[in-house]
């Protein structure tokens, strides 16, 4: 297994109650990627042109399925007044034959979901990037029904 942090991390952020409801809404402790789709800041298939526009204040981020590269992730922030596009890696790991296990990376530490990357990264402020130093602060939440 590669090295660094695994697991599900609960969120603990200085919000209301209610905010933190509505932000994070139904979102289980288990390993299932689609998970995020529960997560108000993930947008689906949102094009990058689109995606760009709604990060208007440093630290703002949203992520979004690749529409270039099918099961990809990308993460769009803005940091620096400037707009960043970070693909989630992706890595599986064979235990044999039958079993395998899949972890989601940036650049260092890696975990069983993407909804754990992502929070492991905006609760402990830990940089997306060593080169830029970006950090997710502000979730852009999508428009629900």
């Amino acid at each position: 297994m590669p090295g660094g942090p695994t697991g599900n991390l609960v969120p603990t952020f200085p919000q209301s109650v209610e905010t933190q409801k509505n932000l994070y809404r139904d979102v289980k402790s288990s390993n299932n990627t689609k998970e995020i789709s529960n997560c108000l800041w993930y947008h689906f298939k949102l094009r990058r042109e689109e995606a760009q526009a709604m990060v208007v204040n440093d630290g703002d981020f949203l992520l979004r399925q690749s529409l270039s590269s099918v099961d990809d992730y990308v993460l769009t922030l803005r940091w620096n007044a400037t707009v960043l596009h970070f693909k989630i890696n992706k890595f599986v790991q064979r235990h044999d034959a039958v079993n395998s296990s899949t972890f989601f990376v940036f650049e260092r530490a890696y975990f069983d979901s993407i909804y754990s990357l992502i929070m492991y990264h905006m609760e402990n402020q830990i940089p997306i990037s060593v080169l830029t130093g970006a950090l997710i602060q502000h979730p852009i939440t999508r428009q629900t029904p």
